[in-house]
């Protein structure tokens, strides 16, 4: 008796991938919340490479202007500070051709009860990025 198995496969930017592990495409909105979320956690962890791949506009220009050995927590009073951000909710995202912006309720620890906050984005070949937000200590 002979028996064989069959894998379904799929060619893409690195190389032969089994079907199985192509990804849905994600919509609009859920890209839009990701790229957020990167943002913020990037924020609170001081990672300054990712901050500056997640915005665009005067806040990316913002984030060049720090070297690499930049201790990010100073300048914004995150990490050792005490003010951590979390997005506790996407209340809309309104997404038009190019752009998008996000109302949501953010927990900023130095802060009693939740904020709202807008996110403005812009799309770019790279994806979603955050350009601002309506307050200034985001």
């Amino acid at each position: 008796m002979i028996s064989a198995a069959v894998t379904l496969v799929a060619v893409g930017p690195s190389g032969i991938e089994p079907l199985a592990n192509a990804q849905e495409p994600i919509s609009a909105e859920s890209a839009v919340e990701q790229a957020i979320r990167q943002h913020v956690d990037a924020r609170n962890a001081g990672d300054v490479v990712t901050l500056r791949n997640t915005a665009c506009g005067a806040m990316a220009e913002d984030f060049r202007d720090f070297g690499p050995l930049v201790d990010l927590a100073i300048w914004w009073q995150g990490p050792g500070q005490g003010r951590q951000i979390q997005v506790e909710r996407f209340a809309t995202i309104d997404v038009t051709d190019q752009t998008a912006v996000a109302d949501t309720e953010v927990r900023i620890s130095t802060m009693a009860g939740l904020q709202d906050v807008s996110f403005m984005l812009e799309h770019s070949a790279d994806g979603w990025r955050v350009c601002s937000t309506d307050r200034p200590i985001l």
